[in-house]
């Protein structure tokens, strides 16, 4: 077994933080297990990530990516780490976030709202995560991230 570090990620949904405007909230959140980190021979960062998909209101949809270069869309806007997990746990981790109810009909409900509630999932499912102590405050850290204004395809770490 192999200690991965965990992230939640976020995204610029017009598909480019580079050219995102300031107000355009809210970014995209997802949760990565980051398997490989970037090294200086080229290579990038890479992990599983978990998502949902579709628009506000719904329908939304869960969706799970193995080996992603997460960290390579221009659409990434950095990552605030939450804890660290195993490698061996990332199928039955998927397991428990595909348990996370998905909200349709209700307009103000997105990825902010699944993040946090797989996060308070698997903190509950005796995982050691490192969360703020309420979503307003995750919401704090992931702002705070946005106003660092990443540069696309560099890692948090």
């Amino acid at each position: 077994m192999s200690p991965c570090r965990m992230y939640v990620t976020q995204y610029a949904r017009n598909g480019d933080a580079t050219t995102e405007l300031p107000a355009h909230l809210p970014r995209r959140w997802e949760l990565c297990i980051q398997t490989q980190r970037r090294t200086t021979n080229g290579s990038k960062s890479r992990g599983t990530t978990f998502k949902i998909t579709g628009a506000f209101g719904g329908p939304w949809g869960y969706k799970c990516e193995v080996n992603r270069e997460y960290a390579n869309d221009r659409a990434w806007a950095g990552s605030v780490y939450v804890g660290t997990v195993e490698d061996a746990d990332v199928p039955r981790i998927d397991q428990l976030l595909r348990t996370v109810a998905l909200k349709n009909g209700y307009p103000s409900w997105h990825s902010h709202d699944w993040v946090w509630a797989g996060l308070l999932l698997l903190r509950e499912s005796n995982y050691r995560l490192e969360l703020p102590a309420t979503f307003h405050a995750m919401q704090a850290k992931m702002q705070a991230v946005r106003d660092e204004k990443w540069q696309v395809g560099s890692d948090s770490d």
